[in-house]
């Protein structure tokens, strides 16, 4: 039931995650049935999101269209 997916980008600076787009479903308004949400937050939170008035299909096929781009790591050192 419950599903998130968004895009997010490092700020300049690289110490913060700023989200572009940010998908989630959870139970809508009325409680009863599920509903999809946005915001630019990043946050899980219905009270600070737009509810979507979009199909579970439509849900699906926006979160196909997004791309996993791994991070790659640059080693800095060893800690111990």
């Amino acid at each position: 039931m419950y599903t998130c997916y968004g895009k997010l980008h490092l700020s300049k600076d690289g110490t913060k995650v700023e989200w572009d787009e940010y998908y989630f479903s959870d139970y809508n308004s009325n409680g009863t049935d599920i509903g999809y949400y946005y915001n630019t937050t990043g946050e899980w939170d219905t009270k600070v999101s737009e509810e979507l008035s979009i199909t579970p299909e439509e849900f699906s096929d926006k979160m196909l269209g997004y791309e996993i781009s791994p991070i790659k790591w640059n080693p800095i050192g060893d800690f111990k």
